[in-house]
């Protein structure tokens, strides 16, 4: 039976960036343009290492979300009952997990196929065409091995806790801080090809190396064999192969990194109008998108270091 198409939308769904982010980009802007600086390629982390620690950032925070709720759930008093209801919370978890990796799989794949059409300054047109002879740093597979090991021993840890009488309250509880955001719609400037937030003043970041966080660590990790058997499988999972490493050319996505996804991030909105998504898809994925901002504005890794 032939299925009437959903509402198309044509809308530009405006995406907020926190103020933190626009003025790391308004600082790229002055670095490549003003100061005459490039990227420093191939990066590290690239755009596909970030993207994976979104996504286990994503899953960590969410399945903490579930346990948290469970523990209130006022089902706890019936066994049965509330064994069915972890069930479902837990399924549900692993859906929206899931629509975060499609998120970033599409991110990744936007990067690759337009980084050279929409996401560069006029200086860096020719490094672009030389970017396509590089090789991307195989540290960069090293690390998602290690990180893989450090999450695994975490969990071990947190295990061995629990089997020696800690409490999951003992071990800490995070909490997902709201933060304040600004609409970006119209007010943007465009300048040599690229998209910058409009009136957002420059700051320096410093000289320190780019970091990432170590996933397994801090508060509020999950405590539950349940919530550990998910992000067992979540670690496992790769945005792209290793044999990606060894293309030639490689993807833009394993040769550049953060700044340039954050550039993205600007014009995204322009680029999901005119994937004649359904509304509802729509909304969906900008959701996932404010929650990546907000992950690139709390990471370092947009200090002078990135540039040359």
């Amino acid at each position: 039976m032939y299925d009437e198409p959903e509402d198309v939308c044509t809308d530009l769904l405006p995406l907020t960036l926190p103020d933190g982010l626009k003025k790391k980009l308004e600082q790229d802007h002055q670095l490549i343009n003003s100061r005459r600086k490039l990227a420093r390629l191939p990066a590290q982390p690239n755009v596909a290492n970030i993207l994976e620690l979104f996504v286990r950032h994503y899953a960590t925070q969410k399945l903490a979300t579930v346990e948290k709720q469970l523990s209130k759930s006022h089902y706890s008093q019936f066994a049965k009952i509330n064994s069915e209801k972890e069930a479902e919370k837990y399924e549900e978890a692993v859906n929206h997990i899931n629509i975060c990796k499609e998120v970033a799989e599409g991110v990744r794949i936007i990067i690759d196929f337009h980084l050279g059409n929409i996401l560069l300054y006029r200086r860096e047109e020719e490094q672009f065409s030389k970017s396509q002879e590089m090789k991307p740093k195989m540290e960069n597979i090293n690390s998602r091995a290690m990180m893989r090991v450090s999450s695994s021993e975490m969990m071990a840890a947190k295990t061995g806790a629990r089997k020696h009488g800690l409490s999951e309250s003992e071990s800490g509880e995070g909490s997902a801080t709201g933060k304040k955001r600004t609409r970006l719609s119209s007010n943007v400037k465009e300048e040599n090809g690229a998209i910058l937030p409009g009136s957002v003043g420059s700051t320096s970041s410093g000289t320190v190396t780019p970091t990432l966080p170590t996933p397994g660590s801090g508060p509020g990790y999950p405590q539950s064999s349940k919530a550990h058997a998910v992000l067992e499988q979540v670690l496992d999972w790769k945005l792209v192969p290793d044999t990606f490493y060894l293309e030639t050319p490689a993807p833009p996505s394993l040769v550049y990194g953060g700044i340039h996804l954050a550039r993205l991030l600007v014009k995204i909105p322009d680029i999901l109008s005119k994937m004649r998504l359904s509304v509802k898809n729509a909304k969906k994925i900008v959701k996932y998108l404010e929650l990546l901002t907000e992950f690139l504005n709390n990471q370092e890794i947009f200090t002078e270091t990135c540039y040359q």
